[in-house]
């Protein structure tokens, strides 16, 4: 009988430390995923809705709008180009200037899909990119022009 004890205990123990050393895997790769997308929005920098409504007012942006054809088609940030429509000839759509502020935005503060824009100039060359974490709903919410 005590072997019978002994043997579930140590089994439980086994288990349970199988079951912690999991979490602890799991959480960290969510701790890196997150740091992950922390050291993106940190590399690239954040821009509010009236810096960007001022700097689209004065020419003095180019933005890459990375959501969907057809929520780009239901209304996007004026002068905004549709990455995913796009994508093949990008490079002749962003400004020569590899130093020119560049902005990716997608759909609000909780969607990472604007990375793909900002990568995607980063790749080609770009230096000043820019997030407006807002996204389309933001814009929106904030009373933004819509084209």
């Amino acid at each position: 009988m005590k072997n019978l004890v002994l043997t579930f205990l140590v089994t439980t123990l086994a288990v349970f430390s199988a079951a912690c050393s999991m979490q602890k895997d799991s959480s960290h790769n969510e701790t890196q995923e997150v740091s992950h997308q922390e050291s993106h929005q940190s590399e690239f920098g954040e821009l509010g809705f009236r810096e960007l409504n001022e700097l689209i007012a004065a020419k003095q942006v180019t933005i890459i709008d990375v959501n969907s054809p057809k929520t780009y088609e239901a209304g996007h940030i004026p002068g905004a180009i549709n990455l995913y429509s796009n994508k093949d000839k990008l490079a002749s759509l962003l400004p020569e200037d590899k130093n020119a502020l560049i902005v990716a935005y997608c759909g609000s503060p909780t969607c990472s899909a604007w990375m793909s824009g900002a990568n995607a100039a980063k790749e080609l060359g770009y230096t000043n990119i820019k997030h407006y974490s807002d996204g389309i709903k933001g814009w929106k919410d904030k009373g933004g022009d819509l084209a």
